[in-house]
């Protein structure tokens, strides 16, 4: 609301002050000359790095562009001014407020709440009622060519407007100090031309005067841009128009006894009439107001010793360890209908036509904790499609996956910051405060997977969004959180987590990284009692039974913390229907992925890459969109001497089939390929060791010719054990 006012205040004097120098004989075009060398001025101490920052190209071009507009409306704005006044040239300058207006609206489908459209249109309806309104006490002068220079000023003044809000949409944050450099140091080099071509004459007070208004300049450009951040452009352009328009009317009234007649005052009352609307209304571009509507009816519960330790445990604590402990962890009326309170920091777009995506940047309440409120910041992204669409949840990535997410998959997407990283805020996201807690919902868990299910609370809010389609995915943690949330929340229709897997105390059996995550004072590794209390609430596996939505399981075939032998027990308990699952073969958690020839591995970047785009675009489109997802496949093994004689069945369409194998302990993986028969497709897996065939590794694929690619379960010989990569040091 600050800078909103800010900048309407300041936008109202910029014509207030150049008058005021017309009035005492200053010369024009020193004044316009030296206003935008001290705006830019302005910026220069913030750039970074000093002197010479890095300029991305389209910095370079909306600043330079906008420079060039901004000196030639001041030019314009002259004799109009001289000729009319300030209340009339100032309401033919803020009439221009329609083309951001149009931009934000045809571009980027900026559509104000309720409240917001009604204040818009009141402001609107104002700035003709101001133009038509005659300024007493105005000495008029001759103004040739005034029709044309009028229809200029209205032009050049609006696109002045729309190259901020381009740069709003297309820049980023760490370039505005750059960019403002560049727009005032253009103007200032073009009104300087000017000003050396056509006067050379210069004084004090015209100097002071320039210096003054640069600040203005420079203070109202700069609290426009930062009003953007909180209010959309259907908002803040006529707002400003309006609002400046009123201050430049009774401003000039004042000093000058310019009054505007009763059309004037009209318009003046509609404005600000105006003004309180929009102010009076939750800056949120949309997204706040139909949260908050949906939500405000239920209480907020006092739950500030939620987070508290304890040092015994609590009535509360005693139940929670009877049959049901895991469903009594979450509250799911205070999930779904307490105030998410959204705040919309930002929004803007990427990309155009069909490839457009609208986005917002919010900060929205997910629960009381002993330390205060947890706020999550989130990214929004919405696809340019009519009607509503699916959501997903995204609880790893940024805002860029988030983008390029709903661009592939035409889904709105929700990524969250998890509580403690990034702009949100929470207990700190350190292994340690995963596994010490007294009440499991200290865990940082719990916070984490409560904020995502608030954000499934805002995704049913957007009006863009269909609440009856709604996933969830995440990697690592995040998949662990997705598989629980969709264990929870019967909101969820489907669930992608990555990287994860349950039955994660047995993985310390297998070799699982988790056993190098505690040590002595000695140096020794060992697995704590806090390790175990964990696994009892957040052990995936623990809700494999109680999924509502459809479940897509994506893992490396070498996960270092979620060995085969986890998937495989995670996929068993998880039998039905709407299970997938997609093991990766030569990817694991993300350590050695890449080229690394001294642990065997290589770089398969791009085959991981298509298979989980696959696999997810046909989730999304069978469990959100009504489509039919492919059956798991089925594999089915026989031994004989020296070879495994592989089965593979369910599959349903043209496919590529193959038997990824593993004799080394799942270290590596080869395929063979498999041929269609009668009555499936057949593989064989050889070997000259009848041993090394004790300790293989199987799993089927599926690849179908338009997606998804699927495997079945892992099987393994008699004697396998997974041998897993060296873990990375301390």
């Amino acid at each position: 609301m600050l800078a909103l006012f800010v900048a309407t205040l300041l936008m109202g004097g910029f014509a207030v002050v150049v008058r005021f120098g017309q009035r005492r004989g200053g010369d024009s075009l020193c004044i316009s000359a030296v206003n935008y060398l001290a705006a830019a001025l302005c910026f220069v101490p913030f750039l970074r790095p000093f002197p010479l920052p890095e300029v991305e190209g389209r910095t370079w071009a909306v600043g330079v562009t906008g420079g060039l507009l901004y000196a030639s409306a001041y030019l314009l704005m002259l004799p109009v001014l001289r000729a009319k006044g300030v209340a009339i040239t100032s309401a033919a300058m803020r009439l221009s407020v329609v083309v951001p207006m149009l931009l934000s609206l045809l571009l980027w489908q900026e559509v104000p709440n309720t409240w917001q459209g009604v204040g818009a249109l009141l402001a609107l309806a104002a700035l003709p009622l101001l133009v038509t309104g005659r300024a007493r006490n105005v000495v008029a002068e001759p103004l040739r060519w005034g029709a044309v220079l009028v229809a200029g000023l209205f032009i050049a003044n609006g696109a002045c407007s729309s190259v901020t809000k381009v740069f709003h949409v297309l820049g980023r944050d760490a370039q505005r100090p750059v960019f403002f450099a560049l727009l005032f140091g253009t103007a200032a080099a073009y009104a300087g031309t000017v000003w050396l071509l056509r006067s050379r004459r210069w004084a004090w007070d015209a100097v002071g005067i320039g210096a003054f208004l640069g600040l203005v300049n420079a203070g109202a450009n700069f609290a426009l841009i930062e009003a953007l951040d909180h209010y959309s452009g259907v908002v803040v352009f006529p707002v400003t128009a309006a609002g400046g328009l009123v201050f430049a009317v009774l401003t000039s009234a004042a000093l000058w006894r310019e009054r505007p007649n009763r059309w004037g005052l009209l318009g003046v009352a509609l404005a600000v009439v105006a003004v309180t609307l929009v102010n009076l209304a939750t800056p949120n571009g949309g997204a706040q107001s139909s949260a908050e509507s949906l939500t405000s009816p239920f209480a907020r519960p006092d739950r500030s010793e939620a987070g508290a330790p304890r040092t015994e445990p609590s009535q509360e604590q005693d139940g929670l360890m009877g049959a049901d402990r895991l469903a009594e962890l979450w509250d799911l009326q205070a999930i779904a209908g307490e105030p998410l309170r959204v705040k919309v920091v930002r929004q803007g777009a990427a990309g155009w036509g069909a490839s457009r995506v609208r986005t917002q940047e919010v900060r929205y309440f997910s629960h009381g904790w002993a330390e205060g409120d947890v706020l999550i910041a989130a990214r929004i992204a919405l696809p340019a499609e009519k009607g509503r669409v699916p959501a997903m949840i995204l609880g790893t990535g940024d805002a860029d996956a988030g983008i390029e997410f709903a661009r592939r998959h035409r889904v709105a997407t929700i990524v969250l910051d998890r509580p403690g990283t990034g702009e949100s805020t929470g207990p700190e996201d350190d292994y340690r405060n995963w596994v010490h807690f007294s009440d499991p919902r200290d865990s940082w868990m719990w916070h984490y997977i409560n904020a995502a299910l608030r954000a499934v609370t805002l995704a049913a809010t957007l009006p863009e969004v269909d609440p009856e389609r709604i996933g969830i995915t995440g990697s690592s943690r995040g998949g662990t959180m997705a598989w629980i949330a969709n264990g929870v929340d019967p909101r969820l229709k489907l669930a992608v987590p990555v990287a994860t897997g349950g039955d994660i105390v047995r993985a310390l059996d297998h070799g699982g990284w988790a056993n190098y995550l505690h040590r002595d004072e000695a140096g020794q590794c060992y697995i704590p009692d806090e390790f175990h209390a964990f696994a009892k609430y957040y052990d995936p596996i623990l809700y494999a039974g109680r999924q509502h939505g459809a479940v897509l399981l994506i893992v490396g075939a070498q996960d270092e913390y979620f060995p085969l032998h986890c998937t495989r027990t995670s996929a068993e308990a998880s039998a039905r229907d709407e299970f997938r699952l997609l093991i990766v073969p030569n990817w694991d958690h993300g350590y050695f992925s890449g080229d690394n020839p001294e642990v065997d591995a290589f770089d398969n970047t791009v085959e991981v890459r298509r298979k989980r785009a696959s696999a997810v675009g046909a989730a999304i489109e069978a469990y959100l969109r009504g489509g039919v997802m492919p059956p798991m496949p089925a594999l089915a093994v026989a031994r004989d001497e020296d070879a495994v004689g592989c089965l593979v069945t369910g599959v349903d369409g043209p496919a590529e089939v193959r038997v990824w194998a593993s004799l080394d302990g799942a270290y590596t993986f080869q395929e063979t390929m498999a041929q269609s028969t009668d009555r499936g497709y057949a593989a064989r897996i050889e070997a000259g060791d009848t041993a090394v065939l004790e300790g293989v590794a199987l799993f089927a694929e599926v690849d179908y010719a338009r997606g998804p690619v699927l495997t079945s379960r892992p099987w393994f010989g008699a004697a396998f054990q997974q041998r897993m990569r060296p873990f990375p040091g301390d």
